[in-house]
């Protein structure tokens, strides 16, 4: 065997090895695109889903006589292996955006995943804390969406970037205004609509439309 033939073998065996980790690269990398688990605050959290499938977020805010109710509680978020809800969730410490992944989710299907109650006169907390509409005051629990009032309440089912407020009290107009003013406008940046306000180079792992649930959320801290 001459010592060309001895090269050549070497050099094919180099080529095949070479392109054996090249495909093995590539399928972990598109593996870990479609089912990637990060660590964010302390939490792990983990989704699997399609680039193409349905992926909408939400902002919204609670009033309840008066007080803002605070959904930045670790009993509210989906964590890997512990989701509230598969389709609809919160993540990240990030209580103002609601997360879906399904068509056709309503509002009470995501306060009944976080042991909450809301219909057309009641919000019940997860302490079981009821705020509801009755004889003996003047407090209503109303709803308004991108600013307008919405009468469908728990069946309301969202679209992408809604703003919600759901208030319960006695407030005047310009008071009832000021709460609306107060809804955050963070869910454009989760679907990647509000391209000024994306970090230069993307988010590093995103919970946005057309990628895994997941997000680096430093940038708005």
């Amino acid at each position: 065997m001459n010592r060309n033939y001895l090269l050549y073998l070497l050099g094919l065996s180099i080529l095949l090895l070479i392109i054996s980790i090249w495909l093995y690269s590539n399928s972990i990398t598109h593996n870990s695109l479609h089912n990637s688990t990060i660590t964010i605050n302390n939490n792990e959290i983990s989704h699997s889903h399609n680039d193409d499938e349905f992926h909408i977020h939400a902002d919204f805010l609670v009033v309840l006589n008066g007080t803002i109710m605070n959904f930045s509680r670790e009993e509210f978020m989906s964590k890997l292996h512990d989701e509230q809800h598969s389709y609809v969730h919160l993540h990240d410490m990030k209580g103002n955006v609601i997360h879906f992944h399904k068509e056709n989710i309503s509002l009470e299907e995501f306060f009944t995943s976080i042991n909450m109650v809301f219909n057309q006169s009641c919000f019940v907390t997860h302490e079981n804390i009821s705020y509801c509409e009755n004889t003996t005051n003047d407090n209503i629990l109303q709803m308004y969406v991108n600013g307008s009032l919405n009468e469908n309440m728990e069946q309301y089912v969202a679209n992408d970037m809604d703003q919600i407020l759901i208030i319960y009290g006695n407030y005047t107009d310009i008071e009832i205004q000021e709460f609306i003013n107060l809804v955050s406008d963070e869910a454009c940046i989760y679907s990647m609509i509000c391209e000024d306000r994306i970090p230069e180079g993307g988010l590093e792992s995103s919970c946005a439309t057309g990628s895994t649930c997941l997000v680096d959320l430093d940038f708005l801290q």
